[in-house]
């Protein structure tokens, strides 16, 4: 098509690629198509709609999914007659001169970009709300993107660039970004010898430290072979014009050349995604730079700026960076610091920046005047750290709701309805008989309305918890169940009895505090003739806060933990002796390797796992099996949240089992958490797992840290899961693990048999 090639020619002739050549054939059909010709193209570029142009490329209408439907609605049915006869023959568009954020119907979701010849030159995806470069999809539901400016900070070296591109990669960043200079276009002929002091500096550090376009090229290169994205701010044209030739992920115009026009236009109608810095221009300036990449339907994300190096605080100004969203459909904005530090990044990412960018060095100290602005490596890798927890903490804009660590919190803290005396079955409940008292455990003060006036259907011992069950009709919940291997459920020594009465369970898991090392298993008269297999759970929580950590790296703190997990040992063998019949115990125990706020790397944890088995065999004795719990990447560990290092990663625990004959305790819900994390599937986890497996906890999970779910309450498939189990590990015992399922006589665990039992498990 003629006009095509106009373009076509327009675009040789400013040496730039003409990607918008297959962006438009994508979109227009000639003037004498068919309705047929015109649907087919409109089922392959998925849009909905297709503008129909002559001969010239000028604009005669349009014809959208909602046209067709109305054509056939008509009584038409011939699909070989002409475009235009079922076309909107007055479709919207724009001028290439026109504000792209002008006032356009809801409906419109592609919209053409005519010249002055109502020739069409773009098409533009309204309902595109984010900007990818490269791999990367900037978008406002997405985290930031996070640059590291190399800029010139490689000192003309191209393997301090390749170091600084390595580090760049461990510390987080998204993006490497150099900067590309053609001197001799760059400046005037007289500049090196006729310029003031500060101009005359920066072109010296320019002519000694600038890399060319080859050396460049090679840095790019292996940024990409890293997986790291590649971004170039151009200081001309010859060099905008090399880096378009290279196919950079993205072009950044530097501060310096906002208010260079040709070039801006030059950036724009590369249709290359633009990252837009507005340091050193005024507010004029930098509205008529802006409508200006809109006028022609630049991809930008524009950042507020200070250019001065360094930036004092008082002059960064950072509520004014909210204003550039105006100037964006997609409304995203971001920053780029020049202060010292990063605490601004972290304000600007509480603001709504969703692209940060800071220099980044190997030595301050060095010759050039970036250096002392950027972030050492260990400086950077601090800001990503802190970015993506300050994002995390922004979460969503859904109503609040209780997390899981605060339940775990609320259940200690919090108040709860109790009996304020003996209440008999059948009794009224009246004020007087009851009391606000702690823990947390049974209904709620704001719900004492539920319960006043209503008969109990039990007998309450005084200081007894109250839950709504307790009134109206009794719901049974304990039965007969059918499954192909020994079930049961977790228990305490004061709640056995009436946890495992009027049911047929064979396995109870006992579950120890600290306190129940001291117990008189004599005073447990409890008739548990039924149970084939005893299971004990440690504590992981000991005197004076201490949480067993059988890796840990502190000699006194790891004394203490081998010496408690003995005292378990020797519960453990009282256990076994009170319960004469079972030959062995299964121990199940968490041995820690968890870390405050940072994961350790897999050459760390080899040692670690070392350590763990080393003092798992100090602590062996005849009678008890250690059984090593599965565990998820951010444990609650009593209402606080950790990282978890060990038994997290499936080949690692397979790798450990393996070269010490060791057995787990298969979390399903831990494991599913660590999957997540991962990015492995649960069923091919659990697949891998199941052969060492002996004892399995069961219960739903949700994304990172929703653990301990009812069954069905989460995201789960029981019916794969089940299978995997029955086939990988027929024999292994289960018990469901539901978070405060012990409330109320066990009912969430029982509730949680019930929905098994449909698994076939």
């Amino acid at each position: 098509m003629k006009w095509l090639d106009e373009i076509l020619t327009n675009f040789i002739y400013l040496n730039i690629e003409p990607m918008i050549n297959t962006a438009l054939n994508e979109y227009v059909v000639i003037n004498t198509a068919s309705i047929s010709d015109a649907l087919h193209k409109i089922l392959m570029n998925k849009s909905g709609v297709v503008f129909v142009v002559d001969a010239m490329g000028r604009l005669e209408g349009s014809l959208s999914d909602g046209d067709f439907r109305r054509w056939i609605l008509s009584g038409n049915s011939n699909l070989s007659v002409n475009v235009k006869l079922a076309s909107n023959l007055r479709p919207h568009y724009l001028l290439q001169n026109q504000n792209i954020n002008l006032l356009i119907p809801d409906d419109i979701k592609y919209l053409p970009v005519l010249n002055d010849h109502r020739r069409i030159v773009n098409v533009i995806n309204l309902g595109q709300k984010h900007v990818t470069i490269g791999k990367l999809k900037v978008s406002p539901k997405n985290k930031a993107v996070i640059i590291a400016e190399i800029g010139n900070n490689h000192n003309g070296s191209v393997d301090i660039a390749f170091r600084l591109i390595d580090l760049a990669k461990e510390c987080g960043a998204d993006i490497v970004k150099f900067q590309m200079r053609d001197l001799a276009e760059l400046n005037r002929k007289s500049s090196i010898n006729a310029e003031d002091i500060g101009v005359e500096y920066t072109n010296n550090l320019l002519e000694k430290f600038n890399l060319g376009p080859d050396e460049l090229f090679q840095c790019f290169d292996y940024a990409r072979s890293i997986e790291l994205e590649v971004m170039c701010t151009p200081f001309d044209h010859k060099s905008l014009r090399r880096l378009i030739q290279y196919e950079i992920s993205g072009i950044k115009i530097a501060s310096a050349d906002l208010t260079n026009h040709p070039l801006l236009i030059e950036a724009a109608r590369s249709y290359l995604p633009l990252i837009i810095s507005t340091g050193m221009s005024s507010a004029e300036e930098i509205d008529a730079a802006l409508n200006l990449l809109n006028a022609n339907f630049a991809k930008f994300i524009p950042l507020h700026c200070n250019s001065t190096y360094p930036t004092p605080f008082k002059d960064v100004n950072l509520n004014l960076m909210s204003n550039l969203s105006t100037y964006t459909l997609h409304h995203m904005y971001g920053y780029s610091g020049h202060e010292r530090g990063f605490n601004v990044c972290l304000a600007a990412i509480a603001m709504g920046a969703k692209v940060i960018e800071k220099h980044f060095t190997l030595n301050k100290e060095m010759e050039g005047n970036d250096h002392r602005v950027s972030l050492l490596p260990q400086e950077f890798d601090l800001m990503v750290r802190s970015i993506r927890e300050v994002e995390e903490s922004l979460g969503g804009s859904e109503a609040k709701k209780v997390t899981q660590g605060e339940l775990i919190n609320r259940e200690s803290l919090a108040k709860s309805i109790v009996a304020a005396r003996n209440i008999d079955e059948g009794e009224v409940l009246h004020p007087d008989m009851l009391e606000i008292k702690s823990p947390g455990r049974g209904v709620q003060p704001d719900k004492m309305h539920l319960l006043l006036g209503k008969k109990v259907n039990r007998s309450i011992a005084s200081h007894d918890f109250i839950y709504l069950n307790d009134v109206g009709e009794v719901l049974t919940y304990k039965k007969h169940f059918h499954f192909s291997r020994p079930f049961g459920i977790p228990v305490r020594f004061h709640d056995i009895g009436e946890m495992i009465s009027g049911s047929n369970l064979n396995v109870i898991e006992f579950h120890l505090t600290y306190k129940d090392l001291l117990f008189d298993l004599e005073a447990l008269k409890v008739d548990i003739s039924s149970i084939n297999k005893i299971v004990v759970h440690a504590p992981e929580l000991f005197g004076e806060d201490h949480i067993l950590n059988l890796a840990s790296t502190d000699s006194d703190y790891l004394k203490r933990s081998i010496d408690y997990l003995k005292q378990v040992v020797d519960m453990t063998l009282r256990i076994k002796k009170h319960f004469h019949y079972q030959k062995s115990i299964d121990l199940v125990l968490n041995v820690g390797g968890f870390t405050e706020s940072v994961f350790i790397s897999k050459e760390e944890r080899k040692p670690l796992y070392e350590m763990v088995a080393k003092n798992l065999n100090l602590c062996k004795r005849d009678g008890v099996i250690f059984l090593v719990q599965t565990m998820p990447p951010y444990p609650w560990h009593f209402g606080g949240q950790r990282h978890h290092n060990l038994y997290v990663d499936p080949q690692e625990i397979a790798t450990i089992c393996e070269k010490y004959g060791q057995k787990i305790c298969l979390d399903i819900s831990h494991s599913a958490m660590a999957a997540h994390y991962l990015e492995l599937p649960i069923n091919d986890v659990v697949r891998k797992l199941a052969q060492y497996t002996t004892h399995i906890h069961i219960s739903d999970a949700l994304g990172l840290d929703g653990e301990g779910l009812q069954i069905g309450d989460g995201e789960l498939d029981f019916f794969e899961l089940s299978k995997i189990l029955n086939e990988c590990a027929p024999d292994a015992s289960f018990i469901p693990e539901i978070w405060q399922g012990h409330k109320d006589g066990g009912r969430q665990f029982y509730f949680a048999l019930e929905r098994l039992e449909k698994y076939e498990l």
